[in-house]
């Protein structure tokens, strides 16, 4: 063999080398059990497929529930289509934002220790530092478990909690609020968790039956997330199991949404909501 059919016989073999690592590389990324498996733009890709034509945050769908107020389907790129909440998110926060407490100059001339100040500051912090971006706002309860585990003594605690100028009730909405925002939750699950959240079930219980909380709203938001979220990965690996109207209602059944709250959330996921699915 001359040298010339030595130099084209070598780069023969490491082209063919460099095509089978490359292929290898290309067949790993496009696997979602790899660990380099690029979720991110496989969601978004799964999600125009099933909604094409729709921006990001655009709307699918608005749709009027049975007590006539107005529920918007918006495209996800990781849930496919979700209920926007973001009113709720906004409104939270918003509230903690403006928190109501004591200033700065009403807490330098009052009367108290310099203990008793910086107890009163944390509690401020807790309050203004929570909301929507902690995913909870501040009850009494857990402020008074805080300050404890800081090193402040009961006395200083009680001080602070009563001079801080803190309007609990609001803290309690601004908690309904954030748990509303989520991704759908029923009227007794969020009475339960706003008790686990240390409050009381006095005050659970009235934050939880407001007249403005849509809980068909709540029903729609957690079944567009729980079929459609499904869907997408179900586009991305083929071996994702499909969920039909059993498995969704199931669901519902299961987190205490109403048997009217199930119905119409169904129906709309099912029925209303038009999808490009694979049969």
């Amino acid at each position: 063999m001359n040298k010339k059919k030595v130099i084209v016989t070598v780069l023969l073999i490491v082209f063919l080398l460099v095509v089978v690592v490359f292929a290898a590389y290309s067949g790993k990324s496009n696997d979602p059990k790899s660990e380099d498996f690029d979720w991110e733009a496989a969601e978004k890709k799964a999600a125009n497929k099933m909604f094409p034509g729709i921006e990001f945050g655009g709307v699918i769908k608005e749709i009027k529930d049975p007590e006539g107020n107005t529920i918007s389907i918006i495209k996800d790129a990781t849930d496919g289509a979700i209920v926007d909440l973001s009113h709720l998110s906004k409104k939270a926060a918003d509230m903690t934002k403006n928190s109501k407490h004591i200033s700065d100059e009403e807490i330098y001339h009052l009367n108290a220790t310099d203990d008793q100040k910086k107890a009163i500051e944390s509690v401020i912090n807790y309050i203004t530092m929570g909301g929507v971006s902690q995913g909870t706002a501040a009850s009494e309860f857990f402020i008074r478990d805080a300050l404890a585990y800081r090193g402040y003594d009961p006395e200083t605690i009680e001080y602070a909690l009563t001079h801080a100028g803190v309007d609990w009730d609001e803290q309690a909405y601004i908690q309904t609020l954030i748990l509303l925002s989520k991704r759908g939750i029923s009227k007794k699950d969020l009475i339960d968790t706003i008790i686990e959240m240390g409050f009381s079930e006095e005050v659970a219980t009235r934050e939880a039956s407001r007249e403005d909380i849509d809980y068909y709203e709540q029903a729609v938001a957690y079944a567009s997330h729980y079929r459609f979220e499904q869907e997408v990965q179900r586009k991305i690996n083929s071996n994702y199991m499909k969920y039909e109207k059993k498995d969704v209602k199931k669901m519902l059944q299961r987190f205490n949404f109403t048997d009217k709250e199930i119905k119409y959330a169904v129906n709309v996921v099912f029925d209303k909501i038009k999808a490009e699915l694979d049969d």
